[in-house]
């Protein structure tokens, strides 16, 4: 049997990316969840999951609409679970009715979110790389988790690089082993980010 996914890395690997998290200015605590994510990401030391790898507009629709579907379809199941199965949920540390909020919310976003901005065809590329990838999820975690767009500024008198969000990619791909220029992907992710949010 698989181990759950926040078994699948150490608590030092947790701690030291909630760390580098707690450094940011926070506005939406989510930094604990946060730091779950990325310290599995980080563990898998990969980046070929779909995740990673381009689609077009109607296949994002497509799976938006398999979200909605299948978050309905669980949302309905426990809706109409008996006495039992809910009291063993509670001991087991789910409760049925948070996670109901859990999945209206989810289902209110996967039929709210605007797709005009996805290219109706992207080429068959290849998933982005290890340093890439890392970056584009930080920039994200970065947005969500500050209420701001990540930027980099530059010092005038040195030239160096500085600022929360180059300090984030700079610690958390030391914490990866990452040898990539945490400053070049860091700018890239910015691109990156802007250029998905313009369309």
């Amino acid at each position: 049997m698989s181990k759950p996914w926040n078994e699948t890395f150490s608590h030092d690997l947790r701690d030291q990316v909630a760390a580098a998290l707690n450094k940011l200015d926070v506005v939406k605590d989510y930094t604990e969840m946060q730091a779950e994510v990325l310290a599995f990401f980080i563990s898998r030391q990969k980046a070929d999951h779909n995740w990673f790898k381009p689609q077009g507009r109607s296949g994002v629709d497509d799976e938006l609409r398999d979200l909605d579907d299948n978050f309905t379809k669980l949302r309905d199941t426990i809706k109409n679970i008996h006495e039992p199965t809910s009291r063993l949920l509670r001991e087991s540390g789910l409760i049925p009715d948070t996670l109901l909020v859990i999945l209206e919310e989810c289902i209110e976003v996967c039929r709210s979110i605007d797709t005009s901005h996805v290219p109706i065809k992207v080429g068959r590329g290849k998933a982005k790389s290890l340093d890439q990838a890392l970056a584009d999820l930080l920039a994200d975690t970065y947005a969500m988790i500050t209420d701001r767009e990540p930027t980099i500024s530059t010092r005038t008198s040195d030239g160096k690089p500085y600022g929360k969000f180059y300090n984030l990619v700079r610690d958390i791909f030391a914490i990866a082993g990452v040898k990539a220029s945490p400053e070049n992907c860091a700018r890239q992710a910015i691109e990156r980010r802007k250029q998905h949010r313009e369309g």
